[in-house]
């Protein structure tokens, strides 16, 4: 999730991290049907184990995940809300270093930032510090933005591979590790 991509410049940020992707083989060329639903997205390409994190290089195979109905690469523009699924919310106060699960107050606050508010903003039960809600990171944090390239049942990423992918859409990203 790209944090400080302007929505105006997310579909030539979202061309150049997909170009990268290509270039670079870690993804294919061709869009085929390797995403949820309708849309197609870009399966794993030749170089695609290079983009995984080092401790589960060696846990999937190009077959095991090619056997996976879901297993291709989704550039996403738009105003978009992405939540960890399954795995909740789990945040991290950059201040106090606590971490904790939200309350309801998050998903509020989310749903406000979706409907168009930048400012909203949230604060850590345990010491009072107040971030803008795009700011907020942990083990599960969510991501607020308008640019977002998504690994479907990808294994975790290499940080070298994340901090290049970073370099593509411009500015911060933010990984939001999803479970359904």
């Amino acid at each position: 999730m790209a944090i400080d991509c302007p929505l105006a410049d997310a579909p030539v940020r979202g061309r150049a991290a997909l170009g990268w992707l290509i270039s670079e083989a870690f993804v294919s060329a061709e869009p085929t049907d390797c995403l949820l639903g309708t849309k197609k997205g870009h399966a794993p390409g030749p170089n695609f184990m290079a983009a995984i994190s080092g401790s589960h290089r060696g846990s999937v195979t190009v077959e095991q995940l090619g056997s996976l109905r879901a297993n291709g690469v989704e550039v996403v523009v738009g105003r978009t809300v992405h939540t960890s699924g399954g795995n909740g919310a789990e945040l991290t106060c950059p201040d106090c270093r606590a971490c904790f699960e939200p309350g309801q107050d998050w998903g509020d606050a989310a749903a406000t930032w979706y409907e168009g508010d930048d400012a909203v903003s949230y604060g850590c039960p345990h010491c009072g510090s107040v971030q803008l809600l795009a700011d907020w990171d942990g083990p599960y944090a969510w991501g607020f933005g308008s640019l977002a390239v998504v690994f479907w049942n990808w294994p975790r990423l290499d940080p070298g591979f994340v901090v290049c992918l970073a370099e593509q859409v411009g500015g911060r990203v933010r990984l939001v590790h999803l479970h359904l």
